[in-house]
């Protein structure tokens, strides 16, 4: 072929076939997830509308950095030494911040902004970075499987933390209690739901072409689609854990257990009409 029609981006990494997502990726989660337990756990204990408020900012917070980091990766990581230092980096990062969700707004808020702004330097992306390069995402696009197998593994560990909130309300207090034997039950049975609607229902983890702007808008749908799921499923595992003491379902928690459930239920559909193919995609 005459080297002079290659294409302007040819110097950029290529999609390898069948990539898989990396061990140290999968390390990377799951201290992640320690931070999201941490935080889950203190909405458990404050399980108020003061509480659903903060988790809520305290979990954007934290899911924004863990998808800047998912996109670059998808990109550009090639499991080299000098991209490892730099995944310690953020590991450690994460592990302040999973420190400071207990309290992001009081005595830990030094550890909750150290480590989100270590994270993002060491990221080198700011908070508007996926809108800015959002145009390039036709000549530089997201891998098509890599991406939403990340997003399927990480479902996959929520959805183990709202199962291991089952096992925290039976183990809640000295003696098992209906209401723990209830919220147990209920917690792991909408589990099963939501891992069946995600992953056999609404396909969020099929693969993800992205060869024009149309199927880049799409792929960006199907993305923040997650927002709602994600956020839906840590908070009925908090709920899980807040509705097992006896008393504790009042008309106020249950609106807010009802809440996370609705988030979900916004978040699937969302990832649905993100299908490619779909009609109105």
């Amino acid at each position: 072929m005459n080297q002079t029609m290659q294409p302007p981006l040819a110097h950029l990494p290529v999609h390898a076939e069948g990539r898989k997502a990396t061990w140290f990726e999968l390390f990377f989660d799951l201290v992640f997830v320690v931070a999201v337990a941490q935080l889950s756990a203190a909405y458990a204990h404050h399980y108020d509308l003061a509480g659903a408020a903060q988790f809520a900012a305290t979990f954007l917070a934290m899911w924004w950095c863990w998808l800047g980091h998912t996109f670059h990766g998808t990109r550009f990581d090639q499991d080299m030494p000098r991209q490892r230092l730099v995944g310690f980096l953020q590991i450690g990062a994460v592990t302040l911040v999973g420190y400071g969700v207990s309290a992001p707004l009081t005595e830990r808020a030094w550890a909750f902004g150290i480590g989100i702004a270590a994270f993002k330097l060491a990221l080198a992306l700011g908070l508007v970075s996926p809108w800015l390069v959002a145009r390039h995402t036709a000549a530089v696009p997201p891998h098509p499987e890599h991406l939403p197998e990340r997003f399927g593994l990480f479902t996959i560990i929520l959805l183990g933390e709202g199962t291991a909130s089952a096992v925290h309300a039976l183990d809640h207090g000295e003696r098992i209690h209906a209401s723990g034997v209830v919220a147990a039950v209920v917690g792991t049975v909408l589990s099963f739901v939501l891992w069946l609607a995600y992953f056999d229902r609404v396909k969020g983890h099929g693969e993800r072409q992205v060869a024009d702007a149309a199927a880049g808008r799409r792929m960006r749908r199907w993305a923040y689609g997650h927002v709602p799921l994600y956020m839906g499923i840590a908070s009925l595992a908090a709920g899980t854990v807040a509705l097992a003491s006896p008393g504790a379902l009042t008309p106020q928690s249950a609106s807010i257990y009802v809440g996370g459930l609705l988030l979900a239920g916004v978040g699937l559909p969302l990832l649905g009409r993100a299908r490619p193919g779909h009609a109105h995609g």
